[in-house]
């Protein structure tokens, strides 16, 4: 099965801000297609399937979502121990807290570091997807690859 890195990208995105309301994002192991589930449901390339089918079959890979992949506090906490080492305390205290990415986001801006955060960030997911990818036999092809 193949799919692109931006597609599966976007697939995980979907599922993370999905997940907390019930729905997902899965890949469809025969056509490669992603298929979304939301508030409403959309059946893009089988108008006639159920959402509970996604969940029961085999057919179908759930896209994970941060915390899935493990990409939560974690990779802030190494962040901070690399980029910001004296204020590592500091900002293990913040996430003590509700509302700690708001807070960490507006000190990582007064220190000129949302960028590099979000550079970091970005670079990280995508690796801990091909990881995921590889692990499910999944074979990453650039845009425009015939699948």
């Amino acid at each position: 099965m193949k799919c692109t890195l931006s597609d599966l990208e976007l697939a995980h995105m979907f599922a993370d801000a999905a997940g907390t309301l019930g729905g997902g994002a899965y890949l469809d192991r025969e056509t490669g297609a992603f298929h979304y589930i939301g508030d409403e449901w959309s059946g893009q390339d089988d108008p006639n399937a159920e959402p509970e089918e996604f969940d029961l079959s085999d057919r179908y890979l759930r896209v994970p979502g941060k915390r899935e992949l493990d990409l939560g506090n974690v990779l802030v906490y190494d962040f901070a121990a690399t980029r910001l080492p004296d204020d590592y305390d500091r900002v293990r205290d913040m996430f003590r807290h509700r509302g700690a990415y708001r807070r960490f986001k507006e000190f990582l801006e007064h220190q000129d570091l949302l960028e590099a955060w979000q550079d970091y960030e970005h670079s990280k997911t995508l690796e801990a997807l091909r990881e995921w990818a590889q692990d499910k036999g999944i074979e990453l092809v650039e845009a425009g690859t015939p699948r």
